[in-house]
């Protein structure tokens, strides 16, 4: 399904159940509103050390990529504030693309390493 400006694609997507797909609507348990309300907790870290590794990539070191940068600044950025940032890209994709949330991440599933990959060489900080 293809969602285009004009077309309710907030309405369509929270009638799907998928609150997220609209840019500033979080799941539960986001904490999206608490995220950019209290300099002193590590949402805000989070989003420095964030914005850090997409002004790295801006920079572009010629040996540079995005998954290695942020990997790098991984204990710097909660679990919280990375899945609200996921979210927030994703919903940008939509918005590219006309989309819809599950349609790319699904189409991002094939292209990336199997479960197996991941569990052999995953560690949680």
């Amino acid at each position: 399904m293809r969602l285009g400006p004009g077309r309710g694609v907030c309405a369509l997507a929270r009638r799907a159940g998928e609150l997220w797909a609209c840019h500033g609507t979080p799941a539960p348990g986001a904490g999206a509103v608490g995220l950019l309300g209290d300099e002193d907790n590590d949402h805000a870290r989070g989003f420095v050390a964030l914005a850090e590794a997409f002004q790295h990539m801006a920079d572009r070191p010629a040996y540079a990529e995005l998954g290695e940068t942020l990997l790098e600044r991984q204990e710097q950025v909660d679990e919280p504030t990375t899945m609200y940032a996921l979210r927030c890209l994703v919903g940008l994709a939509c918005h590219q693309t006309g989309e819809t949330p599950r349609s790319i991440l699904e189409s991002e599933f094939v292209k990336s390493p199997s479960d197996d990959f991941w569990r052999a060489n995953v560690r949680v900080a």
